[in-house]
């Protein structure tokens, strides 16, 4: 089953479930996924929604050994669609952080996922949650060189002068002279 839902073979899926009452929610044993973060990582969100409908966490949030939720790993691995999806139907995970206190939203930072940084920020999310280094959201876009990143942020009220448990601040991590110069000017 788990071969069918990573190569997102919905027919196969389908009918190895026909009948059966499969336990959805069963860790693989190595990294702790449910089937539904296969189907997430691969991008198959077809196989996402059957899921989903079959009632994929309608009892209780999955998580992976890192505390991971479809939501995180959604984001990680930028799965607009199947976070939006689940999104719909479990909005009160949009702000749970994972074991290295990574939210939705740093995850997003880290990676320039505006579209999803904008959602998040709009369901409350703390602009300047901190991760457990103390990194902030404007700590990773500025690390990772995102200028749309960054100027989202600072239009959104994110602080620059945050520092982390290093001692430095966004701008301590920044490479880009442009995202440097941008930075400031924001500032």
């Amino acid at each position: 089953l788990q071969a069918a839902v990573s190569e997102g073979n919905l027919p196969l899926v389908k009918k190895l479930m026909e009948g059966k009452k499969i336990p959805l929610r069963t860790p693989d044993a190595v990294t702790g996924w449910p089937l539904l973060f296969y189907a997430i990582r691969y991008g198959h969100n077809s196989v996402v929604e059957f899921l989903l409908n079959e009632g994929h966490d309608e009892r209780e949030i999955s998580r992976d050994f890192k505390g991971n939720t479809a939501l995180t790993i959604a984001t990680a691995y930028n799965n607009e669609a199947a976070f939006r999806a689940y999104l719909a139907r479990y909005p009160q995970i949009a702000l749970v952080a994972n074991k290295d206190g990574a939210s939705p939203l740093l995850i997003a930072a880290q990676k320039g996922l505006d579209t999803i940084i904008t959602t998040l920020l709009e369901l409350g999310a703390d602009i300047n949650t901190t991760d457990l280094e103390g990194s902030t959201p404007l700590h990773h876009a500025a690390a990772w060189g995102f200028f749309e990143t960054v100027t989202l942020l600072m239009q959104r009220g994110a602080s620059y002068t945050i520092k982390n448990k290093r001692g430095w601040t966004p701008l301590d991590y920044v490479y880009s002279v442009d995202v440097w110069d941008h930075l400031q000017e924001c500032a």
